[in-house]
């Protein structure tokens, strides 16, 4: 039976002027399958261009996590966030030197404001001892949504053009990741697609011990 929108279909939209709409709930659902079919346990992660924390506490839930943290360069946001109870670091991700423990690295609807994915892909994976997971709205196949996922293309939120997620896999193999898999949600939101991609460091602890999370270096 036709219903109305659940509200969460149209997070970000007003405070960021983003049109596009998508299904938080389900697209939430989706991750955690995709994460357990490919054995995925964790106990700690961080979350990289975490916004107000609204997603953040989410995975935090969704994945039965001890301790999520979080680092996000608007400090409006990061207050936000930190109001939700969360552990987040004020930084540009892309001029710190810090390395991490946390068993997944995770950037959310993040990646596409980057111009370029190499330098952010790597900070992703010196913040990881194991895996990285990269949640990001990706190009469609069609010549339309070429077009609407172009930078100058009026109702796109972000200033850089949207990646495909061969764009994506490339610069996680670049920077010594495994791709462990990916998924793509089609008509995930207006313009495009939404894909999920899971990589493990080459050289990552496969143990199942779990240690506190922490982090070192300069932010």
């Amino acid at each position: 039976m036709f219903g109305l929108p659940n509200i969460e279909q149209y997070f970000y939209s007003f405070t960021t002027g983003s049109v596009h709409v998508q299904d938080l709930e389900k697209e939430l659902r989706d991750l955690r399958g995709f994460l357990s079919a490919h054995g995925v346990v964790a106990r700690t992660a961080v979350d990289v261009g975490c916004g107000d924390g609204h997603v953040t506490a989410r995975l935090r839930d969704l994945l039965q996590l001890d301790t999520i943290h979080g680092f996000e360069i608007n400090p409006r946001l990061v207050e936000k966030a930190r109001r939700r109870g969360l552990p987040i670091v004020l930084a540009d991700v892309l001029s710190m030197t810090v390395t991490g423990n946390f068993d997944v690295a995770i950037t959310y609807g993040a990646m596409h404001h980057f111009r370029d994915a190499d330098p952010f892909i790597a900070a992703l994976r010196r913040l990881s001892r194991r895996y990285v997971l990269v949640v990001d709205s990706t190009v469609r196949t069609t010549l339309l949504h070429r077009f609407t996922g172009a930078p100058w293309f009026p109702l796109e939120a972000s200033p850089y053009r949207i990646r495909t997620v061969d764009e994506i896999v490339a610069a996680m193999e670049a920077s010594g990741l495994r791709i462990l898999g990916s998924h793509t949600n089609e008509n995930a939101n207006i313009w495009h697609d939404r894909s999920f991609i899971l990589g493990e460091r080459s050289d990552a602890d496969t143990s199942q011990r779990h240690e506190p999370a922490r982090y070192s270096g300069s932010v």
